[in-house]
């Protein structure tokens, strides 16, 4: 049968689109609602974020696409989100999303009556007085100024929520401002950075790990052993590991980060991690004591 696509909703605000297979919807399966993150280019006419993914699995999905990078705190975003769920009826539903679109998932997940909910690396806000520790999307939050909806009202309290991140990332301390209960599970991938899913990807893991979660199948994933061994495919893990090793002074294993980068195909990587490596040894050899800077 053919794939049935429509606007769900259309406003200045938000774009929502939706794919769907009759099989599917006939056989009771869950949509996915997938939320753009800061990097996707706003407007209505791109893919939403993981849409061709999920098409390409087979898996039916709705797509906001937001028209300017707002974080979602457009007073048109509930309107929105109210649209998928009078569109699905009584359809069961997951929310997915990475950063501002990990957000994004939280955020609609309540209004939705999510029963899962995939966020990668969600933030908890950017407004510099709620997180005074982020360095990030500075142009951003002087744009939004203080965000209109309380996140922390709105999470589905029946959800099971999965969580990715890299515990070494700064992203751990929006983590810790949310009311994390029994029902959030925290998938730890250390040195992944704010893109653990593209380190999953290079580890050949991504569809055997976040599929399953999306579909409530978690038995069906391998194992968080295979995802940390599979890192090592992953010239962005080495990138990250490099620079974390150069900003502790260890830089014979900095170094080797840098090579294994360059064996991977990213010389870029590798790159900055020599770039780090100049800026801190000079200033380490001088002082005798660790000096730290941000991190890539």
């Amino acid at each position: 049968m053919p794939l049935r696509e429509e606007i769900v909703y259309s406003s200045s605000a938000y774009t929502i689109r939706t794919a769907q297979h009759p099989d599917n919807l006939e056989a009771g399966r869950p949509a996915v609602v997938t939320f753009s993150h800061a990097g996707l280019n706003p407007g209505n006419v791109r893919p939403g974020f993981a849409e061709r993914w999920l098409r390409a699995k087979a898996v039916d999905g709705y797509f906001v696409l937001n028209h300017r990078t707002d974080w979602f705190q457009n007073d048109d975003f509930f309107p929105a989100i109210e649209a998928i769920r009078a569109h699905a009826g009584s359809r069961p539903l997951v929310t997915y999303g990475s950063s501002m679109g990990g957000y994004g998932a939280l955020l609609g997940s309540g209004r939705l009556r999510a029963e899962r909910v995939v966020a990668v690396v969600p933030q908890f806000s950017i407004e510099r007085a709620v997180v005074p520790f982020e360095k990030r999307w500075r142009k951003e939050a002087e744009a939004l100024g203080a965000f209109r909806h309380d996140v922390t009202r709105e999470i589905h309290e029946h959800a099971r929520i999965t969580v990715i991140l890299d515990p070494r990332n700064d992203d751990r301390h929006h983590l810790a401002l949310y009311p994390l209960t029994r029902n959030w599970e925290v998938v730890a991938l250390p040195f992944a950075g704010h893109m653990p899913l593209l380190v999953m990807q290079d580890a050949r893991l991504l569809g055997g790990f976040v599929l399953p979660t999306l579909l409530g199948q978690p038995e069906s994933r391998p194992p968080i052993r295979a995802l940390l061994q599979g890192r090592r495919r992953s010239a962005l893990y080495f990138r990250v590991l490099g620079v974390h090793a150069a900003r502790l002074g260890r830089f014979p294993t900095a170094l080797e980060a840098a090579v294994r980068c360059v064996e991977l195909g990213v010389p870029a990587n590798g790159d900055k991690i020599h770039e780090v490596i100049g800026k801190l040894r000079p200033v380490r050899e001088r002082l005798g004591k660790r000096v730290l800077l941000p991190t890539a």
